[in-house]
């Protein structure tokens, strides 16, 4: 008996370190080719088609017309090739910052660039990626302490944003109703 025992005692204790060390030497660098060909996927897909029932507020802010004060309002709206074809949202490098104790999510701090054909954005996210994930398929949150602390991370939804953002952009410099926005981008 005891020597079974020590059998299924020294064999879990490798099991254990082996998968402790996998959580550490997880690599976040390992998560960006898939999920920038997810984001540039979507960006092409739907950047040239034309997006319905856009309104913007006075500061080029995406409203919903019954409960904002939209000041434009269209059926649809499609951007301009020349701008659909630049935009732009990829991570560029990632840093493991090591791992969470209580839920076992890897930290890995992402950076990213992001181009609307108007600006190209800069900056670090914080993502807390699932043990599970895979460098194909990654299940990730952000980071608490960011400004949007526990969204789930969709590829599609972050480039929906640089979609959203050159549409602003595209209306409030548009001479026909430029005069109407009390913003300058």
């Amino acid at each position: 008996m005891k020597r079974l025992k020590f059998g299924i005692t020294a064999a879990s204790i490798p099991i254990a370190l082996l998968s402790g060390s996998v959580l550490a030497a997880q690599d976040c660098s390992a998560y960006i080719p898939s999920t920038n060909k997810q984001m540039a996927s979507h960006l092409a897909a739907a950047g040239p088609r034309a997006m319905k029932n856009v309104s913007l507020d006075e500061f080029g802010n995406m409203v919903d017309p019954m409960w904002g004060r939209p000041i434009v309002k269209l059926d649809t709206y499609a951007l301009p090739k020349s701008i659909s074809k630049k935009l732009a949202y990829r991570f560029t490098d990632a840093a493991t910052k090591g791992v969470r104790s209580a839920n076992g999510r890897t930290v890995c701090n992402f950076k990213y660039e992001a181009n609307d054909d108007f600006k190209i954005e800069k900056g670090y996210i914080n993502f807390d990626v699932e043990p599970f994930s895979t460098t194909s398929e990654v299940v990730m949150f952000v980071s608490p302490g960011e400004a949007t602390s526990g969204v789930k991370f969709r590829p599609d939804g972050f480039a929906q944003q640089v979609i959203n953002s050159a549409i602003r952009k595209s209306l409030a410099s548009d001479p026909q109703y430029k005069g109407k926005f009390n913003v300058v981008f």
